[in-house]
């Protein structure tokens, strides 16, 4: 588990919020600034994403609360003294089922970790980790490797920059195209035709590779 680490769960409390705690280690500042996200990867355009946030709250590894003052409309800055370690905790609000948005309704949680996961700016390049509090029925959509529903990320814009859906109800199946993986996941209660989605996607999957390449 890396010293930057996020679990996140759906809430169990009220419908459409994600319960969020952002563990942090390692500290060495008797001060530290805690940035929540405004930008839209892929996007190019700013979001109020710190808007959606509910029963924000600090403690150290004692539990005991810690000082700290809202700066901006997304920036807070704690008082830790001598703290090493800061537990953050908060909840948001993600009822909107869209691509670029995070949804959460008792039956799929889709997240966009750049909507709902709070950084510290002085350490957006370290590696992080991100476990999923998920029932055991979920199965996880993500281009990163969710082992016992854990990830690692090389550093905090990777994260950002990695979208998930976990639900019971997910299709997914393969193909690959020289010596690329391909992955499809459906979400939902449906009959496609995977091999001719295998064809089709393969078809226009050469194409790219041809046109673009791939590292």
């Amino acid at each position: 588990m890396a010293l930057l680490h996020y679990i996140l769960s759906p809430s169990s409390e009220a419908l459409y919020f994600i319960d969020v705690e952002f563990e942090i280690s390692g500290i060495k500042t008797q001060k530290i600034k805690l940035q929540f996200p405004s930008w839209r990867p892929g996007r190019y355009e700013s979001g109020n994403f710190a808007k959606n946030l509910r029963n924000f709250r600090i403690t150290d590894k004692n539990n005991e609360p810690v000082v700290f003052r809202k700066i901006s409309k997304d920036c807070w800055e704690v008082e830790n003294g001598n703290k090493e370690e800061l537990k953050v905790n908060y909840q948001y609000y993600a009822a909107d089922l869209n691509a670029g948005s995070s949804y959460s309704n008792g039956g799929m949680l889709y997240v966009n970790p750049v909507n709902c996961c709070i950084y510290i700016p002085e350490r957006v390049e370290e590696n992080c980790s991100l476990k999923l509090n998920i029932p055991s029925d979920y199965k996880i959509a993500s281009g990163k490797n969710f082992g016992n529903n854990l990830a690692v990320f090389t550093d905090f814009h990777e994260l950002a920059d990695s979208p998930f859906i976990c639900s019971k109800e997910i299709i997914h199946f393969d193909y690959f195209v020289q010596d690329y993986h391909f992955h499809i996941w459906i979400k939902g209660e449906c009959n496609p035709d995977i091999e001719k989605i295998r064809r089709d996607f393969s078809s226009f999957s050469l194409r790219q590779i041809e046109a673009f390449g791939l590292d």
